[in-house]
């Protein structure tokens, strides 16, 4: 079983991290056997500079950047290397992925609106049809209205295999009207070419989900279930599909349950997914902890040692929110106030103080809606703004409401609290 240390940095690996910390990610989360998250932040602490060793480059990696002809293409061939992380690489070594030579410009303007733009990937060849879409709307450029030849858009989407957001590119229209020109007999003859012994060995042998597989030939999922389930295929669930994870099951679920560890902290061990980490636990009949359970008590930044009011206690009871709905529902939902029902907060208010009538919580009758702009203290004209949060009475909330009526509060409550 692979495990992965957590926890306090020993002195020994400390002085490891000092007298080491140059020689890259990789060998250094090796040799300390902790994921590559902790140690980054340890050097922090440690204020060493990492940057050369945790970024090193090798030659091969170097020769790829150098060699590829677009963006695109390094991003493929350096699947270790985030977006920005090449990026900035590529302009220590002078590379510029983004500027346009003033050659390729003038291709734009000269045939931008008069060739398909599948046509000007040949005039220029270092650009994607992406790319050329987006540099066009840079320019202000517009195509010339093109009529779309249907044998030419047959040839694009049946024999060449494109993708409808593909040809939609081409034309430099919305995939929307691609999409509705091409009728469904093409799209069931082009599932006719579709090799299914190569859709299940993308699915076995290079685990590529579902979603991956129905992207890829631009037909449904259930469409990639049924050719699985005809082949006898069974199709994985979502942590089948991170299988990569079994051999570390007792693991996760020690750190989860004992170590009370979250999944998104679990996720960053293993490197994978909430959701992976989610399923594995559910498969294994653990109850996972609600968001609440999960950053309250000890957890939680505002932690005092596990004093909680009785007040905020009872106020999130279940007898409270009964007594609360209860009270809305008598109102209609309406603050019995301004009249206020649509797209507006309510509250209950306890008429007779909540902290003084302990006897009166949960009665109904001692119960009224109010909306937000007449309860809350915090909002100029509201009941407690004007008679405050103690010892409020029964008299006080009809006066007030009288008041209201009367508009006595109207150009106070126009203020902006």
């Amino acid at each position: 079983m692979n495990t992965v240390k957590i926890g306090i940095y020993t002195e020994e690996e400390i002085q490891l991290l000092k007298n080491n910390y140059n020689i890259g990610k990789d060998n250094l989360c090796n040799l300390l056997d902790r994921n590559c998250e902790s140690i980054r932040k340890k050097l922090d602490k440690l204020n060493l500079d990492y940057g050369k060793g945790w970024k090193y480059w090798s030659d091969e990696e170097i020769n790829i950047l150098k060699t590829s002809i677009t963006l695109e293409e390094a991003i493929l061939k350096l699947p270790n290397r985030n977006y920005n992380m090449i990026l900035d690489k590529s302009f220590k070594l002078g590379i510029n992925w983004t500027s346009w030579s003033e050659e390729e410009i003038c291709i734009l303007y000269e045939y931008y609106s008069i060739l398909p733009t599948y046509d000007l990937l040949e005039l220029l060849p270092k650009r994607t049809l992406q790319r050329i879409y987006i540099k066009a709307n840079r320019l202000n450029l517009h195509r010339l209205k093109i009529e779309i030849n249907l044998d030419e858009l047959y040839d694009y989407y049946c024999n060449k295999g494109l993708l409808i957001k593909q040809i939609a590119l081409i034309y430099s229209v919305n995939r929307k009207i691609i999409g509705k020109l091409i009728p469904n007999e093409w799209k069931l003859l082009k599932e006719v070419y579709i090799d299914k012994n190569y859709i299940v060995d993308l699915y076995l042998n290079n685990k590529l989900s579902l979603t991956q597989l129905a992207n890829k030939f631009e037909v449904s999922i259930n469409k990639i279930k049924n050719i699985l389930i005809s082949n006898n295929i069974k199709v994985r669930d979502a942590f089948e599909q991170n299988s990569k994870f079994i051999d570390d099951t007792f693991e996760i679920i020690d750190l989860y349950r004992n170590k009370k560890l979250s999944c998104s902290k679990i996720a960053l061990i293993f490197n994978t997914t909430n959701n992976t980490i989610a399923s594995l636990l559910h498969k294994n009949n653990i109850i996972l902890r609600t968001q609440k359970e999960e950053i309250g008590g000890v957890n939680h930044h505002n932690w005092k040692g596990g004093i909680s009011s009785e007040n905020s206690i009872i106020r999130s009871s279940i007898e409270y929110r009964e007594w609360r709905k209860l009270v809305f529902k008598r109102d209609n939902y309406i603050c019995q106030c301004c009249g206020g029902k649509s797209g507006v907060n309510i509250t209950a208010h306890h008429i007779l103080n909540f902290s003084d009538y302990i006897e009166l919580r949960f009665d109904i009758n001692n119960g009224i809606t109010l909306c937000d702009k007449c309860h809350n203290i915090n909002k100029y004209g509201s009941f407690h703004h004007i008679y405050g949060t103690k010892n409020n009475t029964k008299e006080q909330l009809e006066e007030y409401i009288q008041r209201y009526k009367l508009g006595e509060f109207d150009d106070l409550r126009k203020k902006i609290s």
